[in-house]
Parts: structure tokens; sequence; C-alpha cells
């Protein structure tokens, strides 16, 4: 008996962080929303042409950074928006990519060596 007890404590535990987390889904987008926002001004600011080339490349960088940090917000919302709407895409199609990725990401010379002369 206390086996079926504690195993129904088990379930209902595990249910509240999944509800907890859909209910917190509204705020994680709105908060994503606000951190694009303010990634676009950090990409809008102009830079100054009388800064030295050291200060002018790192603005550039920094510009760049924010680019990559909207991009991944952006990612983010849009998977955020699908669980709030119920939408799930399949693992299938999530797992192609990873592996494309990975191809992609072998080295020139690696890809150059596994190719006959």
């Amino acid at each position: 008996m206390s086996n079926d007890k504690s195993t129904k404590e088990n379930k209902e535990t595990e249910a509240k962080p999944s509800e907890y987390y859909k209910g917190m889904v509204p705020t994680l987008i709105n908060k994503y929303k606000h951190l694009v926002i303010q990634c676009f001004t950090i990409v809008d600011e102009p830079i100054d042409s009388e800064l030295s080339a050291d200060k002018r490349h790192a603005e550039l960088r920094s510009k760049r950074d924010a680019m990559t940090d909207a991009q991944h917000y952006a990612k983010q919302i849009d998977d955020l928006e699908n669980v709030r709407n119920g939408v799930f895409l399949s693992k299938s199609s999530d797992a192609e990519e990873d592996a494309k990725e990975s191809a992609d990401s072998v080295n020139w010379a690696k890809r150059k060596a596994k190719k006959p002369s």
C-alpha cells in the first residue's frame, strides 16, 4: 500500500513542474521580447568614426554579439509560443538538423581529405 501512495505522490510532484512551466511561458516570452528590443538598440547605436580602430572593432564585435543574441532569443520565443499553442515538432527533424550542422562544422582540411583527388 505504501508503494501505491508514494507512486501517486511522485506522479503529482512530476506534474507540478510542467504546470509551473506552462504558467511561466507568457512571462518568458515577454522577457525574451524585451531582450530582443534591447539587442536592437545596441545594434542601432551609431559608431563614432573618430574612435581608434581597436575601439571601432570592439563596437562592431558587440553589435555582432547583440545580433547573435537577438537571433537566439527569437528562436526561444518561437519555441515558447509553440509550447503555449500546443504545437510540438517531431524530434526526428531536430536530429537531422543536428547531424547536418555537425557535418558542416567539419573543417575544410578534413572535408578535402575525405574526397579522392
